[in-house]
């Protein structure tokens, strides 16, 4: 049994709204917190020292050594914990060296923050009386900044059913080094619903898109799943010295389950980083594309035709710069040809489909047929 199942069986569940006080400073309990949903500040003598976001543990120090609340922790978005007393803490630590070593990789963690806010203070967030307060009109305006200016929020959420088809699972970000715990799709229960014409595979109950952006809480490093682990050391050098953690607020969090306005700002967050590390655009184009099905998704027209201008522009992009070979060049000659269709411009559609067809089928059979398809279509609307 995974250490977060055991964890669960032996705590109870928390729910915060935002402002609401988790703990105070002095307080004598003796209470650890996992941070499944939301952030949370830590503020010494109401100042805000840093913020946990998901997959964090906090209230450890007191656990651990039985003394006083060092700091105050304030929900600064509704929140959702898991909550461990001292012997289920020590039980736990006992049961499981993962999470021991998952523990102490959190308290080095925080060390290293208090003595990076020793050595460099910033501007923390003063809290009135520690109260809702924490959370200004220009802290909040700070998280839109994520987005693109005027983006509107759709307040849409998944679906019921899309909470029985993840699980959470832990992950090291290859950028701070920190553990952290993100949901992962069940392949294994996913049921394909359709695949669209442009090769997107639809779930029953379960919007894959939304699980596509990994966000580490610790430093707001966000990449696609599928690149988040490949993320270098070189990366990690380019992001500091971009000043990309003091440009962008922290991501807002993943409730359960997510929501569309969370992936929106997942996804940008993604597009920020990129643009201050490894710039790889075939990742960029990959973005853009799922950008586009995500706009149609929430029927939003204008965006959606943006968005699908970008895709094809970093299509474009990738087929200039990129070295392609075998199912990797079908793939993008198909996804070209599909988005020159949509912009009604069959002579190019046409050339790409044309260059899948004379790559052959062998690299992959399922996009060479597609390619025949598409020509036969073209051919058949002369």
């Amino acid at each position: 049994m995974h250490w977060l199942d055991t964890m669960r069986t032996i705590s109870t569940q928390a729910s915060f709204k935002k402002g609401e006080i988790v703990y105070l400073q002095g307080a004598k309990d003796q209470q650890t917190y996992m941070l499944l949903s939301g952030t949370v500040a830590l503020c010494v003598n109401k100042t805000q020292v840093y913020s946990v976001g998901p997959g964090a543990l906090f209230g450890l120090v007191s656990a651990l050594d039985g003394g006083d609340r060092e700091m105050t922790a304030i929900a600064t978005l509704d929140c959702v914990t898991l909550v461990l007393d001292a012997q289920a803490l020590r039980q736990l630590c006992g049961a499981s060296t993962d999470f021991f070593e998952y523990l102490t990789t959190a308290l080095a963690g925080t060390t290293r923050t208090l003595v990076g806010a020793l050595a460099a203070p910033t501007d923390g967030s003063e809290v009135e009386d520690v109260a809702p307060e924490l959370i200004s009109g220009s802290e909040a305006a700070a998280h839109n900044s994520i987005l693109p200016s005027g983006h509107p929020t759709y307040s849409i959420s998944g679906s019921e059913l899309s909470v029985k088809l993840v699980h959470d699972k832990a992950f090291v970000c290859p950028i701070c080094q920190q553990n952290f715990v993100d949901q992962t799709p069940l392949s294994f229960k996913l049921k394909t619903r359709e695949v669209t014409y442009d090769m997107r595979t639809i779930y029953e109950g379960l919007e894959i898109l939304w699980h596509s952006v990994r966000v580490c809480p610790h430093c707001n490093t966000a990449a696609p799943t599928g690149t988040f682990a490949k993320l270098t050391a070189r990366d990690a050098r380019q992001l500091k010295a971009s000043g990309y953690a003091a440009k962008y607020p922290p991501f807002c969090g993943w409730t359960s389950p997510r929501t569309v306005d969370q992936v929106f700002q997942a996804f940008y967050l993604a597009l920020h980083c990129l643009d201050m590390s490894s710039k790889d655009v075939l990742v960029r184009a990959q973005i853009w594309r799922r950008l586009m099905w995500l706009y149609g998704d929430v029927a939003d027209e204008s965006r959606q035709q943006d968005a699908a201008r970008k895709t094809l522009g970093a299509y474009q992009e990738v087929y200039r710069v990129k070295t392609l070979a075998g199912e990797e060049e079908q793939q993008v000659n198909i996804i070209l040809g599909d988005l020159y269709q949509v912009h009604n411009d069959r002579s190019n559609a046409y050339r790409h489909y044309m260059n899948v067809v004379q790559l052959g089928k062998t690299a992959n059979p399922l996009l060479y047929a597609h390619a025949t398809d598409a020509i036969a279509d073209l051919r058949a609307e002369r």
